[in-house]
């Protein structure tokens, strides 16, 4: 079975590690961290990402948001090639339908879904049991 890599774009660095932690130890997948849109888009290819988790609020000095980190990747890679999960603060009906809009599969705000929820649809979105 192929190892699952988890590609998790965060700008908070406590959230980030704690998400490497738990998908390694809960499910045994390899998380790489990322930050920004410059990392992440970079990481996409130089991985092999199984499937991207990423914020949509991003620190990047050049005002790049997950949203253009979403539209970006499904220039070169389809939903078959690689999943994208939202996973952000944005909680607002706009924002999910942007971002599901523009290319992501998925959309979940923090404040509503666990780790290990998290991990559950990940599993399902990967085809992983």
């Amino acid at each position: 079975m192929k190892q699952v890599i988890v590609l998790f774009n965060d700008s908070d660095p406590v959230l980030a590690r704690v998400a490497r932690v738990k998908l390694k130890t809960e499910a045994g997948w390899d998380v790489k961290i990322t930050a920004n849109y410059d990392e992440a888009l970079q990481a996409v290819t130089a991985t092999g990402a199984s499937i991207l988790v990423t914020e949509l609020i991003l620190a990047d000095n050049q005002g790049r948001t997950g949203f253009d980190l979403i539209e970006a990747i499904r220039k070169d890679k389809s939903p078959e090639e690689l999943p994208i999960v939202v996973l952000s603060e944005l909680r607002q009906e706009e924002d999910k339908a942007e971002a599901l809009a523009k290319g992501a599969d998925y959309y979940y705000a923090k404040s509503e879904i666990g780790i290990k929820d998290l991990i559950e649809r990940v599993q399902e979105i990967i085809g992983q049991e």
